[in-house]
């Protein structure tokens, strides 16, 4: 059985990436527009509501405010109106 580098009392949780699926499988109906920055997802209107909420209880988060919400989005998504969604 392999080893693990942390101890178990290091790891806070885990990313799940079911928010990445759902907002690729919303961009079949609707594709990226191509004019955001590089390595981030587009995030189409219809699935904006859970990337936020996704970002905003998830584990490793905190319960954070606006801030830190948004930079945890920009991690890996972006929309336009990001911010003022956020906020």
């Amino acid at each position: 059985e392999p080893a693990t580098i942390l101890p178990p009392s290091y790891i806070i949780g885990s990313i799940t990436w079911d928010i990445k699926d759902k907002v690729l499988e919303a961009q079949k109906t609707e594709p990226d527009p191509g004019n955001g920055p590089p390595n981030q997802i587009f995030v189409l209107s219809t699935v904006r509501a859970s990337v936020i909420q996704w970002a905003h209880t998830a584990k490793f988060s905190l319960h954070p405010g606006v801030g830190r919400t948004v930079s945890l989005i920009r991690r890996f998504f972006w929309w336009p109106s990001l911010f003022k969604d956020v906020k």
